[in-house]
């Protein structure tokens, strides 16, 4: 659980939090879409 002083700091700690997520998502897609071309390249 975090504390603290002023609603800044909590605010700028929900940004970078959901700027870590978005992060982690377009890398996830952008592996899906690498396994992807991958398979639909291999295949006959």
């Amino acid at each position: 659980m975090f504390y603290f002083n002023n609603p800044n700091q909590l605010k700028m700690f929900l940004m970078s939090k959901h700027l870590i997520h978005r992060l982690l998502y377009v890398a996830q897609y952008k592996d899906f879409a690498r396994y992807y071309m991958l398979i639909t390249l291999s295949m006959p």
